[in-house]
C-alpha cells in the first residue's frame, strides 16, 4: 500500500497498491512518500488464444483489456484478418475488465472486416455491460455462446 503522510495535518491518502513497501522518500516540507514498486503480478494482463475453427479463426480472450494490454488484441486480431476469413469471432466471456482501449480495438476490428468478413462477438456479463452502456451493443454482432456464434 502506497501512503503520502503529511507531518503537520497527519493526513493519509491511500492509493490501494497491494505491493509491499519498497521505500522510503522525503519530500519538500517534510512530506514523506511510502512508495510501493510495482510487481510483476501488479501488470494487468491478457491472454488472446486463437483457434481456427470452421469458418475462420476464433480468438479466445482472458484477463484484462486496457490501455497496456490492448495491442496484444489488436495484433491478434490484425493476423487474424490477414487472411480475410468468412467469419472471425471474438469470445470475450474470460474478461474480467476492459476499458475504453478495448473498445477502440474492437470497433477498428469491425470496420477492418469490412464487408468480406463478419464479425462475431460472444460476451456476458461485465464485457455485455460495458457494449452495452456505450452503445456499442447496437453496432456489433453479440452472441450469448461461443457455440452460437460459431452456427
Amino acid at each position: 500500500m502506497s501512503v503520502l503522510v503529511c507531518r503537520w495535518c497527519a493526513v493519509r491518502v491511500m492509493w490501494g497498491l497491494s505491493t509491499p513497501v519498497e521505500r522510503i522518500v522525503v519530500g519538500h516540507n517534510d512530506q514523506v512518500s511510502i512508495v510501493s514498486e510495482p510487481q510483476a503480478s501488479d501488470v494487468p494482463m491478457v491472454e488472446v488464444v486463437v483457434e481456427e475453427r470452421g469458418r475462420g479463426p476464433v480468438l479466445i480472450v482472458r484477463g484484462e483489456i486496457n490501455h497496456v494490454t490492448a495491442p496484444q488484441l489488436a495484433e491478434s486480431v490484425a493476423l487474424a484478418l490477414g487472411a480475410r476469413p468468412a467469419v472471425l469471432v471474438v469470445d470475450l466471456t474470460g474478461v474480467v475488465f476492459m476499458t475504453s482501449a478495448a473498445l477502440t480495438v474492437l470497433v477498428a476490428a469491425h470496420h477492418a472486416c469490412g464487408k468480406g468478413t463478419a464479425l462475431r462477438i460472444v460476451a456476458t456479463g461485465r464485457p455485455l455491460r460495458t457494449l452495452e452502456i456505450t452503445g456499442l451493443a447496437e453496432v456489433f454482432t453479440l452472441y450469448p455462446t461461443l457455440s452460437a456464434a460459431e452456427a
